[in-house]
């Protein structure tokens, strides 16, 4: 396996490790609400997140696609952490768009950006 392979993987992992607790931790207590996952999100999992994605996707509303991300990684992990922590960070409500299928039902696919 190659190095950056195995490097994204051990990410991964990680990150899937601590969703596992996460959901561990929620059936073990169902009334308690969580406020918050930051603690769960750093810099070594967006990284991965990012690693992770395929380049060959159609950007989003704001037309930046992975490559252009990558292009300032750090910058751009750096301030969505802050603004994260500090609870600006305001995700843009999803679009959802119904499309028909030969059977004639319909499935949905959804934009993250509007």
């Amino acid at each position: 396996m190659k190095r950056e392979t195995m490097l994204h993987w051990r990410q991964r992992e990680t990150l899937e490790t601590k969703l596992t607790r996460i959901a561990e931790l929620a059936k073990q207590r169902p009334r308690v609400k969580l406020q918050t996952l930051i603690h769960a999100i750093d810099e070594e999992s967006l990284k991965a997140a990012h690693s992770v994605l395929s380049a060959n996707k159609a950007v989003g509303v704001d037309a930046v696609t992975k490559e252009e991300y990558g292009e300032k990684l750090q910058e751009n992990i750096t301030d969505l952490l802050e603004r994260m922590k500090r609870q600006a960070y305001k995700p843009q409500p999803a679009k959802r768009v119904y499309i028909p299928k030969v059977d004639g039902k319909k499935t949905t696919a959804r934009n993250t950006r509007l």
